[in-house]
């Protein structure tokens, strides 16, 4: 069970900044909007809703197979995030979770210089009361949909054509940057910034390296391992998931071979001799679901079944 984050010492009436990102080829530019009274009003709004909304939940940690419900939120180490997404080049080889609690240093953005891209989330930024920052990011295009008409009017006693960029804004959060963690309520938004496909693939050998370490793996094994790896998802995101939990260290030979009996897999098939997986390419995903220990039996009806979610009790 994760420590549970806490934001109560936000000071709502703090200095507010709003933080907008776009996509330039395969970076992200971030552009800092000037925000008006009534404007700060409405976001104040929804951070103190978020504050008191993450009250109600519970801290888990943040895992690839880990299930977020309404009554969780995930937590994990911003030491954790890897490089991505990559900042352009005004951002020096910056993280996204450093500048952002850094608005100051991001660039002004007005209607003269507004991209022409889609937006691909808005951030805002406000004081705690200690000094430190907090960031509340929402990954959603303020402008979807807004840029498709001809033009816009407001009505008071009659239509009043408007010129300017309009933003249309929601009043949910999906991730909060506090200190050096980051309290994770859309596991989508989570994945869409931090999980690129390009950034996990890269991982894959190490993945296997660092199992092979605990569960040594015969050499023709590791190589179908990579493959089905790199191609299946949902494998990948077991191999992740089992090295990132580290229960297989210093596991015995014997007490690998006893569970794989229990869980109606051969151990004779599945093990050499000197105790390496062999890991023929019709057994990966079940020694995969196996080892991140998903594989279970009803209590009552004594039927298999296989998790795909780990929530701990």
């Amino acid at each position: 069970m994760a420590e549970a984050i806490n934001i109560s010492n936000v000071d709502i009436e703090g200095m507010l900044t709003l933080t907008v990102a776009w996509r330039s080829g395969r970076k992200i530019k971030l552009g800092r909007v000037e925000t008006g009274p009534d404007v700060d009003i409405a976001f104040r709004e929804v951070i103190d809703a978020t504050i008191t909304n993450l009250d109600t939940r519970a801290a888990q940690d943040w895992a690839p197979d880990a299930d977020l419900t309404a009554e969780t939120y995930l937590v994990i180490a911003t030491d954790r995030l890897g490089d991505a997404p990559i900042l352009t080049s005004e951002f020096k080889g910056g993280l996204l979770s450093e500048v952002l609690k850094q608005p100051q240093t991001v660039p002004t953005l007005d209607a003269r210089n507004l991209p022409a891209a889609d937006l691909a989330f808005y951030a805002l930024t406000i004081d705690r009361a200690e000094g430190s920052r907090v960031t509340f990011l929402r990954r959603s295009n303020p402008r979807r949909g807004l840029k498709k008409a001809n033009f816009f009017a407001g009505l008071g006693d009659s239509l009043s054509r408007i010129d300017e960029p309009i933003f249309a804004f929601d009043g949910l959060i999906d991730l909060i940057f506090v200190d050096d963690q980051v309290a994770i309520l859309s596991s989508t938004a989570f994945a869409a910034l931090f999980r690129d496909q390009e950034t996990l693939t890269a991982q894959v050998p190490k993945w296997i390296d660092e199992l092979n370490t605990h569960v040594p793996i015969a050499e023709s094994g590791r190589s179908r391992l990579a493959e089905r790896a790199l191609a299946v998802t949902h494998l990948r995101t077991r191999l992740e998931a089992i090295v990132t939990r580290g229960h297989l260290k210093d596991v015995p030979q014997e007490d690998l071979r006893k569970a794989m009996k229990a869980n109606d897999l051969d151990p004779d098939k599945l093990l050499t001799a000197e105790g390496e997986l062999v890991l023929e390419a019709g057994d990966i995903q079940s020694v995969l679901y196996f080892l991140n220990e998903d594989l279970f039996y009803g209590s009552i009806t004594e039927v298999g079944f296989r998790a795909d979610k780990k929530a701990t009790r």
